[in-house]
């Protein structure tokens, strides 16, 4: 009996790493889907430490550089979606908000934000590797890379 359950373990692991790959693949492209013809965002907001400060402006200053160079335009009136990265010493997050608006015949309105977009699950609400400021700041890159990365692959 315990021979037959390490064979069964033998033959059977394989198939559950491709059904793991597989649920990777798929994510990344219910990912990328969500960014496909996304052509502008209205914001773009990093949180250090759970701080607007300078050096949250200065990083928000060099990532609408970078999502500007991958050709998306950031406008800074009316609504869109909002591109929020936050960094701390406790948790790392990137998402992507967007507001929808739902209305039915019977009069039923509604308006709310959703995300569409978020940051893998090896990046997405984890603790950093470095609660420094640069190594908060290489977790804030890595997200952006992620998200561009999804952006481009969507094209």
């Amino acid at each position: 009996m315990l021979r037959f359950y390490f064979l069964s373990l033998l033959f059977l692991t394989p198939h559950l790493q491709l059904s793991a790959n597989d649920a990777y693949n798929a994510l990344d492209e219910k990912r990328r889907a969500a960014v496909k013809n996304l052509d502008e965002i209205q914001a773009v907001t990093v949180l250090v430490n759970g701080k607007y400060d300078e050096y949250s402006k200065q990083c928000k200053t060099d990532f609408e550089l970078r999502i500007r160079q991958a050709g998306i335009k950031i406008k800074s009136d009316g609504d869109g979606p909002v591109l929020l990265f936050s960094c701390s010493p406790d948790a790392v997050q990137g998402i992507l908000i967007e507001t929808v608006y739902v209305s039915r015949g019977d009069g039923f309105t509604a308006l709310d934000c959703i995300e569409t977009w978020e940051a893998s699950a090896q990046t997405f609400s984890r603790k950093p590797t470095n609660p420094s400021r640069a190594g908060l700041r290489t977790e804030l890159d890595s997200m952006l890379n992620e998200f561009l990365n999804d952006y481009l692959a969507s094209l």
